[in-house]
């Protein structure tokens, strides 16, 4: 009974590891893909987690950021820089508008329609957010110019992926995941002159507390209610059909 316990605590351990290791380096890639930088990305891979275990999620996926809000987001954050009356808050705004509807549609229990969508449509929507991550990820692995490609950056990814399918035959109860991230991290940071141009995500910075806090004037509510219409039906049918 204390071993079946134990082990059953290690491989909980490993899975929580494992994707917290993932969901980090997610956070980091997706963040700069939405503009708002690698340390806005971890640190809401971070929160998100913690609020679906406090208020309760469901138990067929992991909370975290996808690939399509990151690519919405980084539409909002174009937007908001194009238009000198709106801050650095609007995003904020625009983010806390989206909370509000996601609440109003779980009240009302929309996503139970969920279960009429096509098997068809889950498979081409899952596929759309893989085009969208392998183009966000294209020219960090081959470069800008594809006449000129990064051999040591694709070097790297060939190798990650390489342990990734196949340490799991070897170590048989370590995720090749987490075993890749060790690995080629180790590697690199311990031998950066064999890597000298392969890129890296380079120093974190936090950002201003102060925006966060939303912009409350009609005009600029008025202004981001699209784009919270627009993010808030993408995560719920992210969400839901990531569940089914």
């Amino acid at each position: 009974m204390a071993r079946a316990r134990n082990l059953k605590i290690l491989q909980n351990s490993l899975a929580a590891l494992t994707t917290s290791i993932v969901a980090l380096t997610l956070g980091a890639a997706l963040g700069m893909l939405s503009g708002r930088g690698a340390f806005a990305g971890m640190i809401s891979a971070a929160i998100f987690p913690i609020i679906a275990c406090t208020f309760g999620g469901t138990r067929v996926k992991v909370s975290g950021p996808t690939a399509p809000m990151s690519a919405m987001m980084a539409v909002i954050v174009g937007y908001a820089l194009s238009d000198p009356s709106l801050s650095d808050a609007f995003v904020s705004t625009v983010l806390y508008e989206t909370a509000i509807l996601l609440m109003l549609a779980g009240l009302f229990k929309t996503g139970r329609f969920i279960e009429f969508v096509p098997r068809v449509v889950v498979s081409g929507f899952m596929t759309g957010i893989g085009v969208l991550v392998w183009i966000s990820q294209e020219k960090t692995i081959i470069g800008p110019d594809i006449g000129a490609p990064n051999w040591q950056a694709i070097g790297l990814t060939t190798f990650t992926l390489v342990v990734i399918f196949l340490s799991p035959k070897i170590l048989r109860r370590v995720p090749g995941t987490l075993t890749a991230m060790v690995a080629v991290t180790s590697i690199y940071v311990a031998f950066p002159q064999w890597f000298p141009n392969a890129p890296a995500v380079g120093v974190l910075k936090g950002g201003s507390f102060s925006i966060f806090i939303p912009d409350l004037r009609p005009i600029v509510l008025l202004k981001a209610l699209p784009y919270a219409l627009q993010l808030a039906f993408l995560c719920y049918l992210d969400t839901l059909l990531t569940s089914l």
